[in-house]
């Protein structure tokens, strides 16, 4: 899988990605009451959920990138890149929601719902490079 992710490669797959998955996501918090966004730290005066987007899509550019790069230069199969960039990702994006106070369930239900969301937005968008 390294020959064929170069780092513009990378950068343009996980722009699609992050924007497709917090899209999605956003529109589960957003229509499912109980995945509801509480509200903590506000940036520029956004609602609960406009913030939370943000800090997903940013995040996951950043450490998405980081995470595809690394992963880039193993002998993992392509499915394989892209199991462990969505759970990695997946967890490394939890951790930040542990921070306010969310019950076990819906971290739980949260955690599942990003993964398969990243896994198989990922495994759509990096599939079309081939």
């Amino acid at each position: 899988m390294g020959n064929n992710l170069t780092i513009n490669k990378i950068l343009i797959s996980i722009i699609f990605i992050a924007f497709i998955f917090t899209a999605i996501d956003g529109i589960l918090h957003f229509l499912i009451n109980y995945l509801e966004i509480k509200p903590g730290i506000s940036y520029f005066t956004l609602s609960p959920l406009s913030t939370y987007m943000l800090g997903k899509f940013i995040t996951t550019i950043i450490v998405g990138i980081i995470i595809l790069f690394i992963l880039s230069y193993t002998n993992l199969s392509k499915r394989g890149v892209i199991f462990y960039f969505s759970i990695i990702l997946t967890i490394i994006l939890e951790i930040r929601y542990f921070y306010y106070d969310y019950t076990y369930n819906w971290h739980v239900i949260n955690m599942i719902i990003h993964f398969i969301l990243l896994y198989i937005i990922s495994l759509l968008i990096l599939n079309l490079e081939d």
